[in-house]
């Protein structure tokens, strides 16, 4: 429940209009609004997609390694690191997103010669938000290797659980840390969000 206290501003942000891959997934929630959109604050941003061109997202909120994205026809995203944690804004949302132990990306390159394994515990919730449609406490059994292309590293996780199982990819720079793109699950029947940072 102190969850989702915690989630609550998130899963009421309003939506916006906008043509975009994520407002057509997002639109049996989303209702239209004034021709227009919404304005977003000027800001760091990134580029989301569930196929197609993608759309840009700015950042709402940061606190500590958790910042909170929306793009500008309702679609949100919380991410702590490089992790998408929570969505709103789509048919299936991700209530929430943890590791049992320590995240494995936060030294990507010791998993090149040693890959991590580890459990991912998930909530999930649909759009209607009625309690019959949430799903706590769903575990997933991961493994999480590297391999180097120039000068990034790859990361392919694969989690699996009772009930199916999903992938995630991250390329990372090398030298830095830093995540350029990544491809993670957001939840059962929706394709993997695409993540892109622009600046590179």
């Amino acid at each position: 429940m102190r969850r989702l206290i915690l989630l609550l501003p998130l899963l009421l942000l309003p939506a916006a209009c906008g043509d975009s891959p994520l407002r057509e997934v997002a639109a049996q929630l989303l209702p239209p609004r004034s021709a227009g959109g919404e304005s977003l604050p000027p800001g760091p941003g990134l580029r989301l997609s569930l196929g197609g061109a993608g759309v840009a997202a700015q950042l709402l909120r940061e606190q500590g390694d958790r910042r909170l994205w929306r793009s500008a026809d309702g679609v949100a995203v919380e991410m702590q690191g490089p992790r998408v944690v929570a969505t709103a804004g789509l048919p299936v949302m991700l209530a929430a997103s943890r590791l049992e132990g320590p995240d494995p990306l936060a030294d990507p390159a010791a998993l090149v010669d040693r890959p991590a394994e580890y459990r991912r515990v998930v909530d999930l919730m649909g759009a209607d938000r009625e309690p019959e449609n949430m799903r706590f406490g769903l575990a997933f059994d991961c493994r999480a290797a590297a391999q180097r292309q120039g000068e990034l590293l790859l990361v392919a996780e694969e989690c699996r659980g009772e009930e199916g199982g999903h992938s995630n990819r991250f390329r990372i720079l090398a030298a830095t840390g830093e995540v350029v793109e990544s491809e993670q699950w957001i939840g059962p029947g929706l394709p993997a969000l695409r993540i892109r940072h622009p600046q590179h």
